[in-house]
């Protein structure tokens, strides 16, 4: 055979070799810290917001496990008079933040809620 072809076979071989057993022998634990958690377990939007945008898109994951798992909330958000949506019977709620949709929702009308 070959020189060139024996060495890159040999190559070939040996990172296989590692890869299947440093495993073995390698066992590294990472205690990273969720910083946008608060005490309560909830999301803290606003250390979420100052995170930069790399480390936002690092620990997307993790953000959506976060969110996930947090209970439920009835969310009334008040819409905008000019706004017809008797043609509508849902809308999606999406998370700009993080580019992903969380779920549909159904939309029901309320008597108009008058502020003090």
């Amino acid at each position: 055979m070959d020189r060139n072809v024996v060495i890159v076979l040999g190559i070939i071989f040996l990172v296989g070799a590692w890869f299947l057993a440093a495993p073995l022998f390698i066992d590294a634990t990472v205690d990273e810290s969720a910083d946008f958690l608060a005490a309560d377990g909830q999301i803290d939007l606003e250390a979420v917001l100052e995170m930069p945008d790399e480390k936002q898109l690092a620990m997307r994951s993790v953000i959506m496990d976060a969110a996930a798992s947090a209970p439920d909330r009835k969310m009334s958000e008040a819409m905008p008079a000019s706004i017809d949506i008797s043609g509508y019977h849902s809308v999606v709620i999406w998370c700009e933040l993080i580019g992903v949709l969380f779920s549909p929702a159904a939309l029901t009308v309320i008597d108009k809620v008058t502020s003090d």
